[in-house]
């Protein structure tokens, strides 16, 4: 399994490589997200994080520009999917797969993301140079978005988030004042409305190891008022996976991403479905209802 997660891994951090030198090169912006910026700061062993892909962030209005270079970099669009990437590789192994994103569902303003970035501090493998460095969240984001992203994006708590958030705040301490980063985590938490969605994953991690989050920087993300009935929901969501919690979710957490998931635009609806077409549409439709009364 470790051999298997190790050449996997290998794969795509020499793809990562290829993209951001290609990126430099047209100046062309991008941040890394998730496990990849974990292995890249070696985080994490490179033969134990698994992954299936890349996760990248580029600036919105830069999609042409990205298509282009994954395009000239040998990947094609995946057929059913928006913004995913692959490439072929060779000798039985999986294909690359690349994931754009132009924003993330935990900060509405992907601005701010963008200046609250950070360089990555290259370290795995550890023959690395700094050359070619590259950008990742911000040390709050990052954190928010490991902890956000399994309730939000895929209706699920898993045991690789707490061990992501569990290493990544070690590194967060080793290096950071511990009170300024809670204190700024918790500021932007509030202002997204995010404590619903973080504070059942955190309560899970503090179980795991108390030394990591006291209980003051806990009690900062405890959702309040509104909050607390949406925060039995993802609280339901931490306890066990269900489709239609996948899909009910993001609509709870901000009812703009149930709208744009029914409704996406033109070239999603090509890229996912081949044609933008009023059969399309009503078949997307028809699916997630189908989804979200627990049909499928």
């Amino acid at each position: 399994m470790e051999n298997s997660v190790l050449a996997r891994n290998v794969l795509l951090m020499s793809a990562l490589d290829g993209i951001a030198s290609a990126a430099a090169g047209k100046g062309l912006d991008l941040v890394v997200l998730k496990g990849a910026a974990l292995l890249y700061e070696g985080l994490r062993p490179m033969a134990a994080r698994e992954m299936t892909d890349l996760d990248l962030l580029i600036r919105p209005g830069k999609e042409k520009a990205f298509d282009e270079l994954m395009t000239a970099s040998g990947f094609v669009p995946m057929e059913n999917s928006s913004q995913a990437y692959y490439r072929t590789t060779g000798g039985g192994a999986p294909p690359v797969v690349v994931d754009i994103h132009t924003g993330l569902w935990h900060e509405r303003d992907t601005a701010a993301l963008w200046h609250r970035s950070r360089f990555l501090a290259a370290g795995a493998p550890p023959e690395r140079g700094d050359e070619g460095r590259l950008k990742g969240l911000g040390f709050e984001d990052q954190f928010l978005h490991l902890a956000s992203h399994p309730l939000l994006y895929h209706g699920e708590m898993t045991p690789r988030c707490l061990e992501d958030l569990s290493v990544l705040l070690e590194r967060i301490y080793a290096g950071t004042d511990r009170g300024s980063f809670w204190l700024k985590a918790a500021e932007i938490a509030r202002a997204g409305g995010l404590g619903a969605v973080v504070y059942p994953v955190l309560r899970r991690l503090r179980g795991l190891n108390p030394g990591l989050i006291s209980g003051d920087e806990l009690s900062s993300f405890r959702p309040r008022g509104a909050g607390t009935l949406l925060g039995l929901f993802f609280e339901r969501a931490a306890r066990g996976h269900s489709r239609r919690m996948e899909y009910l979710l993001p609509g709870l957490y901000r009812p703009g991403l149930f709208f744009r998931y029914m409704f996406p635009g033109r070239t999603f609806m090509e890229r996912r479905y081949g044609k933008d077409s009023a059969g399309n549409r009503l078949k997307r439709a028809f699916r997630l209802v189908r989804a979200l009364l627990g049909k499928d």
